[in-house]
């Protein structure tokens, strides 16, 4: 039986993360529902997980394993559709895992329950063993992004790249990830495209992965921010502005909810309300230059 599920996690240099993404997806029950496959995608740059992962491919058929051409999550994401089976392709980050054996049957009952989707996703649960409080608002703030921007009935006008399914007739509708965006809203652009085109993507809350983030420095979580906003202003210039999904939820001063909303001492709750200020002041500089330089 051919597999309806193709689940493809793109990879770059974390074997240690990306062997615990695949043993939760290994751990997966289908039932008799349907067939499942794994695609690891590693990048062209990636000299440290092939060897233990291949040897899995052998011993296991859903397994199959790819080395990208070129450097980019993006060159990563496409060539694993291209070598894809499945009707529903998902995507999740090598950091993430899936957090019960049933989930992929659940995301199957979600796409059969809602015919008329053209992707669905979830959120982030929080695995942060180090008890980092940037990486523990980053993960909030992803998951506010998305729930801000969709509705009660679960339409929204935005998706996370490390947890998002979409069905192969998307990809032969509004074509591949953009490879020219290498770093920063590949997702949010395709995404973009599929508004514009009129295509429905559902948030689904109880379709949250297991974000085992490790801890990283101020640098590297302001330089994302930028390079989001960056690649947000790419978008708009090439698809408009395809409009939001709005619920009433709450955003002015958004960065103290946010902060106010996690297990953290009144300290720390300020310092976390000042890093994701600092983060939006990062995207909205990303936004500014991403005006006058196309060229990602």
């Amino acid at each position: 039986m051919a597999p309806y599920i193709s689940v493809i996690i793109p990879s770059l240099n974390r074997p240690i993360a990306l062997w615990r993404s695949l043993n939760s997806v290994l751990a997966q029950d289908a039932g008799n529902k349907f067939e499942y496959e794994i695609i690891i995608v590693l990048d062209q740059k990636d000299n440290e997980s092939e060897g233990r992962i291949s040897q899995e491919a052998l011993k296991n058929k859903r397994l199959k394993v790819y080395r990208s051409g070129r450097p980019g999550v993006s060159c990563a994401r496409n060539l694993g559709i291209k070598a894809s089976e499945g009707e529903i392709i998902y995507f999740l980050d090598d950091d993430c895992l899936l957090p019960r054996g049933n989930w992929l049957i659940q995301l199957y009952e979600n796409f059969k329950n809602n015919p008329g989707a053209s992707a669905i996703g979830g959120g982030y649960l929080f695995e942060n063993k180090e008890k980092d409080i940037f990486c523990m608002c980053r993960n909030a703030l992803d998951n506010f992004y998305v729930e801000a921007n969709s509705n009660t009935e679960g339409l929204t006008g935005a998706l996370l790249g490390g947890n998002t399914a979409y069905k192969r007739a998307v990809f032969l509708e509004y074509g591949y990830f953009d490879e020219n965006i290498r770093y920063g809203s590949a997702e949010t652009e395709f995404n973009d495209r599929i508004v514009k085109g009129s295509g429905k993507l559902y948030f689904i809350k109880e379709l949250a992965v297991l974000h085992a983030a490790g801890k990283q420095s101020l640098r590297v979580y302001f330089l994302k921010s930028f390079m989001q906003g960056k690649g947000k202003a790419f978008s708009i210039h090439k698809n408009g502005f395809p409009g939001m999904i709005l619920n009433n939820k709450p955003r002015n001063m958004w960065f103290a909810r946010i902060a106010w909303s996690l297990d953290l001492s009144v300290v720390s709750k300020v310092l976390a309300a000042a890093f994701l200020f600092l983060n939006s002041l990062c995207y909205r500089s990303g936004m500014l230059i991403g005006r006058f330089y196309r060229n990602r």
